[in-house]
């Protein structure tokens, strides 16, 4: 709570940036409506890209705006559609647009959720990079995995309240003992339909 009197009210920076999955649903959602108002405009609605997303909000000083999107990695991307971009540049374009805001406070929630093994290294470098700047980094996950080098503590969470805190080498083992074992039922298939002939020579197509 001491983020909300330093700096001072009149500050041109927030306190908070959050970055969360629901944004990246949002954007699909925005994109899907903008293209029924563009079927029905005949073209005077445009598509928002990139650039529109990331000069929401931003500061006029437009140096710091152009050092953050060379610095993510995004310049080529400026004038694509949102809707355009893959799993993996939407989380460098949101991460891009909360670093624009200049936050005290940056919070991730879940910000590796569906990318793949190359952007999520991508993205973790990023953020390692601005921890080792001195941004302050609250990382949520499920996944012990996705802990990055600078994480100094960890709150572990069960059923909505705090079950253990304190520094990362403390608190990731009881985080490991906490975790339920998973179950798992075995499935037997049903038999074949008749006048269905099954071969058991041939390799299953899949296996589960």
């Amino acid at each position: 709570r001491h983020y909300l009197a330093d700096p001072p009210a009149n500050s041109a920076h927030p306190q908070i940036a959050y970055v969360a999955p629901e944004q990246t649903r949002g954007l699909v959602a925005a994109a899907r409506w903008q293209d029924r108002l563009a079927e029905f405009s005949a073209g005077r609605v445009c598509e928002q890209c990139v650039a529109d997303l990331l000069d929401t909000g931003a500061p006029e000083d437009k140096s710091a705006v152009n050092a953050v999107v060379t610095e993510t990695g995004i310049p080529h991307l400026l004038d694509t559609p949102v809707r355009a971009l893959s799993s993996g540049e939407t989380a460098r374009v949101l991460f891009a647009r909360a670093l624009i805001q200049a936050p005290r406070l940056l919070i991730l929630d879940e910000p590796f959720n569906g990318l793949d093994d190359r952007s999520r290294n991508e993205l973790a470098g990023l953020v390692t990079a601005h921890m080792a700047k001195g941004l302050r980094i609250v990382l949520i996950t499920h996944r012990t995995a996705e802990l990055l080098p600078g994480i100094t503590h960890l709150a572990l969470l069960e059923a909505g309240r705090i079950k253990a805190q304190g520094p990362q080498e403390e608190i990731v083992p009881l985080w490991t003992k906490s975790k339920r074992p998973v179950k798992t039922k075995a499935v037997v298939p049903p038999p074949p339909a008749e006048g269905v002939t099954v071969n058991a020579a041939k390799p299953p197509l899949i296996e589960m």
